[in-house]
């Protein structure tokens, strides 16, 4: 199989080769997975009538009913199928190519959502903080586009939820705190497991696995490789996600 492999369009980072966005969780599983593929980029505002034009199902509804469309998506031209969210996308592959690694497994799979949904309140809030640095990453389509979109449920456009110096500082610093948590879930499932290793099932990757990298490899890419603010965040919480990130870093690849 060769699947097409949808990203919305943005400056590559000269020293990671990599894009700034959550599509890293999909791309870890298909070079994990060793599954050839190829990626289009889309601007942002090409997104919504790329998705329409193919079919390709909304993520979710916006506070007006409308359908919202965002990436990945993912083509199979083996099954004729287009997939949209990242959690649907693991699943789909993990289903249609059995003979891959599971990002799933021993039935994991119940499990594995209900951390997502538990770990992603725990980083909601730095994201406003890396506003103003994604904007460096974007071509001026799609920087137009963000800055004037308002963010579902605060009624606010990107550009003035940009916070403040301080206010970052505060962000940081809570989420750091914050993740503290997640890394006592890392400690407890290895030592029910007895096995310490780095990932959430100790020596076994995961998609857990996938969707912590991810932000910490967006982060890495907005922020910069030699940034003091990465610098410090490779090393929150016993540098356990800097570790994390390097455990994967064979499946970082852009194809």
């Amino acid at each position: 199989m060769e699947c097409e492999h949808l990203e919305g369009k943005v400056r590559i980072d000269p020293l990671t080769k990599q894009s700034a966005l959550l599509t890293f969780e999909d791309r870890l599983c298909l070079n994990y997975k060793g599954l050839a593929y190829k990626t289009e980029w889309l601007e942002y505002p090409e997104i919504a009538p790329h998705c329409l034009k193919h079919g390709i199902p909304a993520t979710s509804t916006k506070p007006d009913g409308t359908p919202f469309y965002t990436l990945p998506a993912i083509y199979d031209p083996s099954t004729g199928s287009y997939i949209s969210d990242s959690f649907a996308i693991a699943a789909y592959l993990d289903a249609t190519y059995p003979s891959t690694p599971s990002v799933f497994p021993h039935g994991t799979q119940g499990l594995q959502a209900s951390f997502e949904s538990a770990f992603t309140p725990q980083v909601r809030d730095l994201w406003p903080a890396m506003y103003k640095h994604i904007f460096a990453y974007l071509n001026d389509s799609s920087a137009n586009y963000m800055s004037s979109r308002q963010v579902p449920g605060k009624g606010l456009t990107v550009m003035e939820l940009i916070p403040s110096v301080e206010e970052v500082k505060i962000i940081r610093a809570k989420t750091e705190e914050d993740l503290w948590k997640v890394h006592g879930w890392y400690q407890n499932a290895g030592r029910s497991v007895g096995d310490p290793g780095p990932f959430m099932m100790g020596e076994v990757i995961s998609w857990t696995d996938f969707v912590v990298c991810a932000h910490f490899l967006s982060w890495r890419t907005i922020l910069g490789v030699d940034s003091k603010e990465w610098k410090e965040m490779e090393k929150w919480n016993t540098s356990r996600w800097g570790a994390l990130v390097k455990s994967l870093e064979k499946y970082q690849g852009v194809h």
